[in-house]
């Protein structure tokens, strides 16, 4: 993980700062102390999801690089949008009162977990910015773009909420050192009181190639 937001850091390090660009820091802070909570444990458990984006199957095949190439038709970033949307959705804990709990966003972690979602979102943040300037923006990109901030609001909202209701980190080998009891099941973790909240296309025919970049 730690390799792929350095890279991302490079990359968005270039750009002008925007309103996405404070929603994005917030939502990897808040992502950094969720996994935190579960140790940083690499390997812990799988995030399943019917509605997961198809082409998170080729990045598994290209080895996980920290960036995925794609070939999106300018008319069809909505519909990817939507689909991310559906994937969120399908993620979310189904919830009848506030004292439910989170599972399995409570349990699992890792290189399976919510990673997986957030790398997307970066990919596809990447593909709606394109490599126009601000000033050159399309109203369509740019709505685009406020419909990605609310999606990473709500995410890192969410991620805040989970942390504030407990996680259940990984069990713990045990410990070789004299004088130390064996773990037994691991409690409930919490390591905040308080969510953290958020910092207070151009002709169809057009293709977006590339780490999102228009071509």
């Amino acid at each position: 993980m730690r390799r792929f937001i350095k890279a991302w850091g490079y990359e968005f390090a270039r750009r002008e700062r925007e309103n996405w660009t404070d929603e994005l820091e917030a939502l990897m802070e808040t992502f950094v102390e969720y996994e935190e909570a579960f140790r940083f444990t690499e390997v812990n458990g799988t995030l399943h999801s019917s509605k997961e984006l198809s082409f998170m199957k080729e990045w598994e095949k290209r080895g996980r690089p920290e960036w995925m190439d794609m070939v999106i038709p300018i008319n069809q970033v909505d519909l990817l949008l939507k689909q991310v949307h559906a994937w969120w959705d399908d993620i979310l804990p189904e919830r009848d009162s506030a004292d439910d709990n989170w599972s399995p966003l409570d349990s699992v972690s890792g290189k399976n977990g919510i990673w997986r979602f957030l790398c997307a979102l970066v990919w596809v943040l990447i593909l709606v910015l394109g490599e126009e300037k601000i000033s050159e923006r399309k109203d369509e990109q740019r709505r685009q773009l406020s419909d990605w901030v609310l999606l990473a609001q709500e995410m890192e909202s969410t991620l805040g909420k989970v942390i504030e209701y407990g996680i259940w980190p990984p069990k713990q080998a045990k410990r070789k050192s004299a004088g130390v009891d064996k773990l037994g099941s691991p409690k409930r973790a919490k390591t905040r009181a308080t969510a953290i909240t958020a910092n207070n296309r151009a002709v169809a025919k057009r293709s977006v190639k590339g780490k999102g970049r228009a071509k």
